[in-house]
């Protein structure tokens, strides 16, 4: 049986089922024949095409193997590739937050410069090597200790006779 012959025998029994009515005994015995034949249509056409599917399957099977193996040797490739790429950019953002700290520390810095010529101006301050004093007061400006910042920070510190609570961090 070929393709062509099975699809006339299903139009045919198509065009039979559609003409039939159950109206009596005798068109009920016809009805089940046909609902026989058309039960062994059925069996006949999962016969034709059950060759063809397990071809088509085993075909399948093939290419998808063959796919995976492929796929397999690529894979190495894809992996390296990725590491790379992610090597580079953790790099890329590892020199960005070197660049920002070193930024934020100028920024610190040149406020810290506004600070001190604020200072020198209007409180009549002077540099000296390891902080700024007050002229005639024992007032120091000192580096905080103990911060966890990139940041230079500064205290005011008032000279010994200073009370507890006095100083300042800016």
């Amino acid at each position: 049986m070929n393709e062509n012959e099975l699809t006339t025998e299903v139009a045919s029994l198509a065009e039979t089922v559609m003409a039939l009515r159950v109206t009596d005994a005798t068109s009920y015995k016809a009805a089940s024949d046909v609902l026989l034949q058309a039960k062994d249509m059925q069996k006949r056409i999962v016969a034709y095409f059950k060759p063809l599917k397990e071809s088509a399957f085993a075909a399948h099977k093939a290419v998808t193997a063959k796919e995976g193996s492929e796929l397999a040797k690529i894979a190495p490739v894809e992996a390296h590739l990725k590491k790379q790429i992610g090597d580079y950019a953790a790099e890329q953002e590892r020199l960005r937050k070197i660049e920002q700290a070193r930024l934020d520390a100028i920024r610190a810095y040149d406020g810290e410069c506004a600070l001190f010529r604020h200072l020198e101006k209007c409180h009549d301050y002077t540099s000296r090597e390891n902080g700024m004093y007050r002229r005639g007061h024992p007032i120091l400006v000192l580096p905080c200790a103990g911060l966890r910042s990139t940041v230079v920070r500064w205290r005011l510190r008032r000279g010994p006779e200073s009370r507890p609570g006095t100083d300042l961090c800016l």
